[in-house]
C-alpha cells in the first residue's frame, strides 16, 4: 500500500504524520510516519481488511479508512490519498450527529457522544489548543428561551469534556440561541423540519494556540 496525506484545504502534502495500520482480526499492527513528501508505504502480509488512522499535531484525527486485499494479486499496489483537516485559529467546526431531543439538555438522550470523545482525543494530543463550545437552536420558540436552552446545551457538552480529564481552563462554552442561523429559517418564516435541523447544531471554535 502506498499513500499520501494532504491538507484538506490547500492540498499540500504533510510530513511526519503518524500512521497506524491494522487488520480487523488484530493479528497485524504496523506504525509508520509520512516522509518529507507526505508519503508512506507498507507491505500488507495477509489477505483481509485493514484499517488506517492518521494523526498529526494541530490536525484532527483522520476518518478511519478501510482497504481490502481480498482477491487482489500479491504484486498489486493499493493507492490512497488521505486528507487531514487542520485546526485553525478562529475557525468553526461542527460536531456532527450531536442530537439533543426537543427542549432537552441531557447528553443521555442524544446521539453523537462518540464525536465528543474524538474531540477529547484531539485536545489530549494538542495541549496548547483552547476551544469554545458553542450551541445553536433553530428559530422556533421564544428567543430568550432558545438562548437559555443553547447555553445549557453548550455547558452540558463542556462538562462532558471536563469529565474526561480536560482542564476547564481549556474549554469555554457559550449559547448562541437563534442568533447565528445558517439558512433563511428566521422567525415567522415557514421551513421544513429538515431545514430547521440544520440550525440546531453544536460546534467548537479554536480560540487560542499557546506557544510551547
Amino acid at each position: 500500500m502506498r499513500g499520501e496525506v494532504v491538507d484538506s484545504k490547500s492540498g499540500a502534502l504533510i510530513e511526519n504524520v503518524d500512521i497506524a495500520i491494522s487488520n480487523l482480526k488484530k493479528t497485524f499492527l504496523k506504525r509508520t510516519t509520512t516522509d518529507e513528501n507526505g508519503s508512506f508505504r507498507i507491505d500488507l502480509p495477509y489477505e483481509g481488511i485493514y484499517t488506517i488512522l492518521c494523526v498529526k499535531k494541530q490536525y484532527f484525527h483522520s476518518d478511519t479508512y478501510q482497504v481490502s486485499t481480498v482477491g487482489k494479486n500479491q504484486d498489486e499496489v493499493i493507492a490512497l490519498k488521505i486528507p487531514l483537516i487542520k485546526a485553525e485559529l478562529g475557525e468553526y467546526y461542527v460536531l456532527r450527529s450531536i442530537d439533543f431531543e426537543v427542549n432537552s439538555t441531557s447528553l443521555q438522550v442524544k446521539r453523537g457522544k462518540g464525536n465528543i470523545d474524538e474531540l477529547v482525543l484531539f485536545l489530549n494530543d494538542n495541549p496548547a489548543i483552547l476551544i469554545e463550545v458553542g450551541a445553536h437552536t433553530d428559530s422556533r420558540g421564544n428567543d430568550q428561551y432558545n438562548m437559555e436552552l443553547s447555553t445549557k446545551r453548550a455547558k452540558a457538552v463542556a462538562e462532558y469534556i471536563y469529565s474526561k480529564g480536560i482542564n476547564k481552563n481549556r474549554v469555554s462554552f457559550r449559547g448562541y440561541g437563534e442568533t447565528k442561523l445558517i439558512n433563511h429559517c428566521k422567525n415567522d418564516i415557514f421551513c421544513t423540519s429538515e431545514n430547521h435541523l440544520k440550525n440546531r447544531r453544536i460546534e467548537f471554535r479554536v480560540i487560542s494556540v499557546k506557544k510551547q
